[in-house]
């Protein structure tokens, strides 16, 4: 199974986000143990940036990013990706650019705490409780 991880989902935990972590962090474990394949889009990981910045400063929300990718691989955000999105009937702009490198990988669903912010998308969005019980499942989306 492979799946795009939407940035709320790794703020969560990284913030320690109460209410979020617990289920997000789930998601993100079974990446860390190999169970899954988890992707990051490069364009998310500048506003992962921006907002741990505020937190951690500068060089803690660098450090932290560089612990997040050794479980998640980074996906490029391609000029095909944002003239996609440009296109899209996803209406939030950055949500059109997270689906449209989510299809690009051929990922099988974006882990997001906004399912309804990827209800056009082409890859469907799953929060990270469900996407633990599909990933536990055999796969199974939906």
């Amino acid at each position: 199974m492979r799946a795009l991880f939407d940035n709320n989902v790794v703020i969560d935990v990284l913030q320690s986000r109460a209410g979020f972590v617990e289920d997000s962090y789930a998601a993100l474990h079974l990446v860390a143990t190999g169970e899954v394949e988890g992707y990051i889009a490069a364009s998310s990981l500048v506003d992962v940036w921006y907002i741990l910045k505020k937190s951690l400063g500068s060089d803690g929300a660098r450090m932290a990013i560089v612990d997040l990718t050794t479980a998640l691989s980074i996906t490029d955000t391609r000029a095909t990706s944002v003239a996609e999105a440009l296109l899209s009937p996803v209406d939030d702009f950055e949500d059109a650019v997270v689906a449209a490198c989510a299809k690009r990988i051929g990922a099988d669903a974006i882990v997001t705490r906004d399912k309804h912010g990827f209800a056009k998308s082409a890859v469907p969005a799953m929060s990270p409780a469900e996407f633990v019980k599909a990933a536990r499942t055999g796969g199974q989306i939906g």
